[in-house]
């Protein structure tokens, strides 16, 4: 992604701590104030009851993870680090039925496979490659192959653990990390 999204991300992040801390505050005051007999008796006569405002308990990580899902759409494919996700090999159905329910799901080296879906790390939508573009694909970008049949769900955790690791440590590092802990195509 862009320097300028991730900055934006962060302020958006730092904004939200700060908010946080500052509501915190106020909350920890509040429960202060309302041990006080002579303000739990104004409360009482004004037929008001004592707050029932809890802390938010949010860490960075969680954050991020509310945040970073609202830039996503900001984040043009040319503007990327080229690293996808293998979501799986298909053929088209030959199920005849009027309701179907989509393609057959194969092993990658299936012959009679028709094309692979991956999904950008930065982007929300995934990409059909035909799959005689497949070879031309998996060269030219970084495919990662999560070792889950679930593979949309792992997609989901790994974009996630990408943006918090690039928040907190910028991109390059962020891209190590995920580089080296998943395993390629």
């Amino acid at each position: 992604m862009r320097e300028d999204i991730l900055n934006q991300i962060k302020n958006e992040i730092e904004n939200k701590l700060l908010d946080d801390e500052k509501y915190n505050a106020t909350v920890k005051r509040i429960k202060e104030l309302e041990k006080n007999r002579y303000v739990k008796e104004y409360i009482n006569l004004l037929g008001l009851s004592i707050s029932k405002q809890d802390f938010i308990i949010d860490d960075t990580d969680s954050i991020v993870s509310k945040i970073y899902s609202k830039y996503i759409n900001k984040i043009g494919e040319s503007d990327t680090n080229r690293i996808y996700v293998y979501l799986g090999t298909y053929r088209y159905s030959t199920t005849s039925d009027v309701v179907s329910l989509g393609d057959d799901r194969v092993g990658y080296n299936d012959s009679r496979a028709d094309y692979r879906v991956y999904q950008d790390l930065e982007q929300r939508s995934s990409i059909v490659v035909n799959i005689k573009d497949c070879k031309s694909f998996e060269e030219n970008n970084t495919i990662l192959n999560p070792n889950s049949y679930f593979k949309n769900q792992e997609y989901y955790r790994i974009q996630k653990e990408f943006f918090i690791a690039a928040v907190k440590d910028g991109q390059d590092a962020a891209k190590k990390k995920i580089l080296k802990k998943y395993p390629k195509l």
